[in-house]
C-alpha cells in the first residue's frame, strides 16, 4: 500500500493496486490510524484522497473505510479519484455515490 503525505497542501494521498479486499482494507485502516496518531492527518484543513487508478474491485470493507475516513475530516475534504467504471458502479449500487463524489 502506497501512502503519500504532502505537507505543503495538507493532502494525504492513498494509492493501491489490485483489489481492495478485507485484508487490504485492514492494512489501509492501520496505515491511516498511524497517520492520525502521528499527527500527520490532523487539522480541519487536511484533505484525504483515495486514488483508485490501479484498483479493479472493491469489497464492502472499503466502503466502511471510506465512511470512517470521511467522518474524521471536515465536510468536502475527502475524495475518491481515478475510479474505474466497475468501482463507480459499486458505489452507486450501495447508494454511497450520494455521500461521496467518486471520480
Amino acid at each position: 500500500m502506497e501512502i503519500q503525505y504532502n505537507a505543503d497542501n495538507e493532502t494525504l494521498t492513498v494509492r493501491r493496486q489490485g483489489r481492495l479486499d478485507t485484508l487490504a482494507c485492514r492494512e489501509l485502516t492501520a496505515a491511516l490510524d498511524r497517520e492520525w496518531a502521528a499527527g500527520g492527518a490532523a487539522g480541519e484543513r487536511l484533505r484525504v484522497v483515495f486514488d483508485l487508478a490501479g484498483v479493479d474491485f472493491v469489497f464492502s470493507a472499503f466502503f466502511r473505510v471510506c465512511m470512517s475516513t470521511a467522518r474524521r475530516l471536515a465536510p468536502g475534504h475527502f475524495s475518491i479519484v481515478n475510479a474505474s467504471q466497475e468501482v463507480k458502479r459499486a458505489f452507486h449500487v450501495v447508494e454511497l455515490d450520494y455521500f461521496f463524489q467518486v471520480k
